[in-house]
């Protein structure tokens, strides 16, 4: 269900500007860094081959290096990881998560 912090920006790069590399991706997030924080062409590889093992993207060869697109929309994705942490307090905390939950959609 979760995404670390650069997991997370590099999904929303890939579905709000149609990124399909890495390169593509890597120079959107890097446009708003400052020098010192921008990040390394191997840091968003690896950070995109990491959400193609968690099976969030997936991943096409392309010539000579690899086209990247999202196994699912960003509302579907939301939804599904909205369930995911729902059944996952629900498994932890039992009667106590049902009952927050019920009290919240009042």
């Amino acid at each position: 269900c979760c995404l670390g912090p650069l997991e997370k920006e590099v999904l929303e790069t890939v579905w709000l500007e149609d990124c399909p590399s890495v390169r593509c991706v890597l120079v959107e997030i890097n446009r708003s860094r400052k020098k010192s924080e921008k990040l390394a062409y191997t840091t968003v590889m690896t950070i995109m081959k990491r959400l193609v093992k968690k099976k969030i993207l997936t991943r096409k060869k392309d010539g000579r290096s690899y086209r990247y697109e999202p196994k699912e929309s960003k509302q579907e994705f939301i939804q599904k990881v909205v369930r995911c942490t729902i059944q996952n307090l629900i498994n932890k905390f039992g009667d106590l998560a049902t009952q927050a939950l019920k009290e919240e959609l009042r």
